[in-house]
């Protein structure tokens, strides 16, 4: 590492004791550079030292020796939340993975409902992070001090991420951070704080050398006791030629007196117009040329130019950036309090609307909040506010609600509006629909009132409501953008398919499709297409049309960076597959590319819907480990109890079937809520059911379940290819039900149903055929393994798995009797496979054709079997048959 990767940068001193202009002059620290770099042999390092030590500029000194790609986010005093931070970080990261920054919201939005929100945001952010594999730095991280939420995500990102990335951390405390976990696992060594980066004397020297001051050596190294090698106070008490006699350590230690000698040396030879200038670049998030054109100062480059030279505190971040160093910004901000409250509004009033000028509505929401100023608040709000949410800034609008005076927040239907967005944020969607209500009646603001409208749909849809009367008016009202119209529409179409209106959700669909025919094709375009496709599924639109909506939808949405709608169009395409095709393969396929989503922007919706299917094939393969896991994933991410007691319990239900735990199938299966299934899936869960009940020997309400079975199967049809087969499936196993307690001439009628088109159909009927022969014939029983073989095959495993335990409890079924035959009776059977006759049989062996009657019926009585054909058949399964 050279020497000048670390340098404190500092200027003479002239002879009038004002600093000089120019260039800075490095002061090189090779030993804060070797302790870096050996901190650096691990993956995390981390910076934690008071203001004042150099932490940033160790930070940049460092990286700009390095040769790996480096990503850097400064955290800002507003970035103190769970949705600031992260948004904070994407921003930085939006060069490398863009799609991140795109598909915050909604997944900010989703996380809301989860058991912990910021673990879950790590895992989303760490999948599109995969990909990049380099240095990640945050810096001025003790502005995340106030919410834990932050310490859980950046912990759980960086054990994700620790392997690939390598972390650098600044701070001026560790607040919560597990640092003496990362120590103890060997993640850091322990971190670099103010004792490594203090002056020693030797630098000391060199900077008072750089700067021009003429000390002695002891008047140099009282300067340097008192102030502790603190850089910042050392630096400027040399700056200023202070001797410092009457002043003692404590007091030169304090940032009072940081501020004094920044009242007398810096600030107090400044003109008004520079402390003006200097106030309102206080008042701003970040210093922009653009921003501060905006404000009204055209020659802004030059001016911050002359006070960078003059003040020696601005520091060029590049890309018309600069950057105020925070001890000198909170000054500022100290100075501009000392003006007055009227003079403290009207810059902060400035500054908000200069951030609107340039077009930084964020930040200039914010900084109206921070006035406070009610009129402009609720005029950004009413401009701007819905499309702040879409682009992640949930927060701020949240921050600009709480600042509305008690009585308008209560009362007025802007604020309920933006309030129920917030609530549907934070999962209270009763809340939510209640404040949406009361915003829709917002008097002489049609597109407000689409906007939430729309988003109050979005609520009562998701929760099973109708909502035709609340978007009619929207879909119809030709004053609208059009592309709120044909969002209504979509919604409306879906609506009207599912309470079975076929010609109005017809209408909407093609209203719909038209504005997407003509529109730009981007994020928007790529959610309505993907609506569409679910309202097709639901008018039963041929395959290949469906297919064709969602995979424009996924192709659309990948090439914008849209991660949520992308998972969302893969899901739809997963259904598709499954409800049209009964194709567990291409159901899985598209469930994986979903999940694959998600991990890059997924919604909760989105992240719902993949484990949904995911869980569907590891039911239907029979994969116990995946069942397992993804059950869990629901667990956590499913929206509703009801979701859980009704999807996730049929995932335990299984996994405890498949061990041969029937009492706890059974019983949690029970639990469920039978309403949360719908046609086809509520008639499998009954008949399901009733084999549970009939592995724990409760056979009444084994029968008892498989007539209701019997009673919702006779009220079909039901829709779809996977409808049909598997209400044939709940028909065979009902039959198997049947059968097993006691009533085989009902269940021998069922087995006689006439075949579906489906192998796994053809397989559980051959099974319940083959079960009432063997409960006839247990000998025929050893044939029932090859059938369920048949059953895995035809991706119908998890139902083998369940099968295979009944037949292993059911006593009568004593597959692996061993059948002990004379050899006598083994030779007749032989030569019955032969061909020959018992009267043949009888002359070649010299023996009465009775004694070898008598032989066959003994071996048909031993196989258990009703004739010949059928002990033929059953010995050479048994392997009691020899052939040449």
């Amino acid at each position: 590492m050279g020497q000048k990767a670390h340098a404190i940068m500092i200027r003479p001193i002239g002879i009038d004791g004002r600093v000089e202009s120019g260039p800075f002059r490095p002061i090189a620290r090779p030993r804060v550079m070797e302790r870096i770099a050996f901190a650096a042999r691990h993956q995390l390092v981390f910076f934690v030292a008071p203001a004042g030590y150099g932490k940033t500029l160790a930070l940049r000194a460092y990286l700009d020796e390095l040769r790996l790609p480096h990503i850097r986010y400064e955290m800002r005093a507003d970035d103190d939340t769970l949705l600031g931070f992260v948004r904070g970080l994407t921003d930085a990261f939006s060069a490398y993975v863009p799609a991140a920054r795109k598909t915050l919201s909604l997944e900010y939005e989703d996380t809301l409902s989860a058991s912990s929100p910021a673990a879950e945001l790590a895992a989303w952010l760490h999948g599109h992070l995969r990909s990049f594999s380099g240095v990640l730095v945050i810096d001025e991280l003790h502005y995340a001090a106030s919410d834990p939420n932050i310490t859980v995500f950046l912990t759980s990102l960086i054990e994700r991420t620790k392997d690939d990335v390598k972390w650098f951390l600044g701070s001026r405390s560790t607040f919560n951070l597990p640092v003496a976990s990362w120590i103890a696992y060997g993640y850091m060594e322990s971190p670099l704080d103010e004792n490594d980066l203090r002056f020693t004397i030797e630098e000391a020297r060199a900077v008072a050398r750089a700067a021009r001051v003429h000390l002695g050596d002891a008047e140099l190294r009282e300067i340097f006791d008192r102030t502790e090698g603190w850089p910042t106070a050392l630096t400027m008490a040399l700056r200023t030629g202070s001797r410092l006699d009457d002043i003692g350590a404590k007091g030169v230690a304090s940032r009072e007196m940081l501020y004094r000698y920044l009242a007398e040396q810096v600030y107090g030879a400044l003109n008004a117009q520079e402390r003006e200038f200097l106030h309102l670049t206080a008042s701003l998030p970040k210093i922009e040329i653009g921003v501060l054109l905006s404000a009204g100062y055209e020659r802004a480059h030059a001016l911050l130019e002359r006070l960078r030279d003059r003040a020696g505190f601005m520091y060029f971040e590049g890309e018309q950036v600069y950057r105020c160093h925070g001890l000198f910004q909170a000054f500022l901000r100290r100075q501009l309090e000392l003006e007055g409250e009227a003079c403290m509004r009207a810059t902060r009033l400035r500054a908000a609307q200069a951030l609107e000028k340039f077009g930084n509505i964020p930040d200039a929401l914010s900084v109206y909040v921070s006035v406070p100023c009610e009129a402009n608040i609720l005029r950004v709000l009413c401009e701007h506010g819905v499309r702040l949410i879409d682009l992640g800034h949930a927060d701020v609008i949240q921050s600009a609600v709480d600042a509305l005076e008690m009585d308008r927040r209560g009362n007025d239907p802007l604020a309920s509006g933006f309030r129920g967005i917030c609530e549907a944020y934070d999962g209270r969607l009763e809340r939510a629909q209640a404040l949406l209500s009361d915003a829709v009646a917002i008097p002489g603001a049609p597109e407000l009132f689409a906007q939430f409208a729309c988003r109050l749909a979005a609520v009562r849809f998701n929760q099973g409501q109708d909502i035709t009367s609340l978007l009619q008016p929207v879909a119809t009202d030709s004053s609208l953008d059009e592309g709120l119209r044909a969002n209504a529409a979509c919604f409306l179409a879906c609506n009207y398919a599912a309470r079975g209106d076929v010609a109005e959700a017809q209408a909407a669909f093609n209203k719909a499709f038209e504005y997407v025919r003509t529109a730009q094709q981007d994020e928007f375009a790529a959610l309505l297409l993907h609506r569409l496709g679910t309202a097709a599924i639901a008018l039963r639109v041929p395959f290949e049309q469906v297919c064709g909506l969602f995979a424009e939808a996924r192709d659309i949405a990948a090439k914008k960076g849209a991660s949520s709608v992308s998972a969302m169009a893969a899901c739809g395409l997963a259904t598709a597959f499954t409800l049209y095709n009964d194709d567990l393969p291409g159901t899985a396929w598209y469930a994986q590319q979903a999940l694959s989503a998600v991990e890059k922007g997924g919604a909760r919706l989105a992240l719902y819907s993949a484990l949904l299917l995911h869980m569907h094939v590891a039911m239907r393969s029979g994969d116990a480990e995946k069942l397992a896991g993804f059950s869990r994933q629901f667990t956590n991410a499913a929206y509703t109890d009801r979701a859980r007691d009704s999807y996730a319990n049929a995932a335990r239900a299984a996994l405890a079937a498949w061990s041969g735990r029937f009492e706890d199938a059974l019983r949690i299966s029970s639990s469920a809520q039978d309403r949360s299934f719908h046609g086809a899936e509520r008639l499998l869960n009954i008949a399901t059911c009733s084999i549970y009940a009939v592995g724990c020997g409760r056979n009444a309400q084994a029968v008892e379940l498989a007539e209701e079975a019997l009673i919702v199967a006779d009220a079909g049809p039901f829709p779809y290819f996977y409808g049909e087969v598997t209400a044939f499936i709940a028909r065979m196993l009902c039959g198997v039900t049947l059968a097993l307690t006691g009533r085989s001439s009902r269940a021998a009628r069922i087995a006689r149903d006439p075949a579906c088109a489906s192998p796994g159909a053809a397989s559980a009927q051959q099974f319940l055929n083959t079960l009432c022969g063997a409960l006839r014939n247990p000998s025929l029983a050893s044939e029932l393994p090859g059938v369920l073989a048949k059953m895995r095959a035809s991706d119908y495993g998890g139902l083998a798995r369940t099968l295979e335990h009944i037949v292993a409890t059911e006593s009568r079924l004593n597959v692996s009797r061993e059948v002990q035959l004379t050899q006598a009776e083994s030779d007749v059977l032989h030569w019955l496979s032969d061909g020959l006759s018992p009267k043949e049989i009888a002359c070649n062996t010299n023996r009465s054709v009775y004694t070898i009657q008598s032989h066959i019926q003994n071996a048909i009585r031993k196989l258990g079997c009703s004739g010949r054909t059928e002990a033929l058949s059953v010995a050479r399964k048994k392997g009691l048959l020899k052939f040449n």
